[in-house]
């Protein structure tokens, strides 16, 4: 029962923030328009609470919309991410910048990042735990991996495959900036 509520919650989650935006409304306004406090939708758009029944009637009635359109699952399957939108997930100014483009989500094992790293400059990562990997793909530099006592070296488009249970650095070894795109996975228990 608990994962269908987590779906469910979910879906109204979702359908919930983008019909706000749609519609052009602040929490503000959904709050007047819906008699529900602006706290109260704030947690739900987040997925962090779980409406009552009555909560969901004055969300349907304020809005003026069917409980199918609530609560329906119409996630899209395509997905644009524009860089310019992207905040940095980690930077240090004058050293590198990495972009998290697609993060964690349950339904998925894996992460997509872009990362730059500026000519001499290294980021250091910690291991991430047991059964992950990061599939590397050097789009444009010259990169070096540390990883234990091992020394990878890679050229403009070349790619790697490497585990990451244990720490690890990249340094760019050349003269143009490094851009890279990682996907990190790791294997799904059940």
């Amino acid at each position: 029962m608990e994962d269908g509520m987590d779906y469910l919650n979910k879906n109204i989650a979702r359908n919930l923030k983008k019909i706000r935006l749609v519609r052009g409304l602040s929490l503000d306004n959904l709050a007047e328009q819906t008699g529900v406090s602006k706290s109260i939708l704030a947690q739900i758009e987040r997925g962090e609470a779980n409406p009552t029944i009555g909560t969901i009637e004055r969300i349907l009635s304020g809005l003026r919309i069917s409980i199918t359109e609530l609560s329906e699952d119409n996630s899209v399957v395509s997905r644009k991410v524009q860089r310019k939108t992207l905040e940095p997930l980690k930077e240090v100014k004058g050293s590198y910048a990495v972009y998290n483009y697609f993060p964690f989500e349950e339904s998925r094992s894996f992460e997509i990042y872009w990362i730059h790293i500026s000519p001499g400059k290294e980021y250091v990562i910690g291991g991430h735990g047991m059964s992950t990997e990061e599939y590397i793909m050097l789009y444009e530099g010259d990169l070096v991996i540390y990883e234990n006592d091992e020394i990878i070296e890679l050229e403009q488009g070349d790619a790697l495959r490497l585990s990451t249970e244990q720490e690890h650095a990249y340094k760019n070894v050349g003269d143009v900036e490094v851009k890279m795109i990682i996907v990190f996975s790791w294997m799904k228990f059940e």
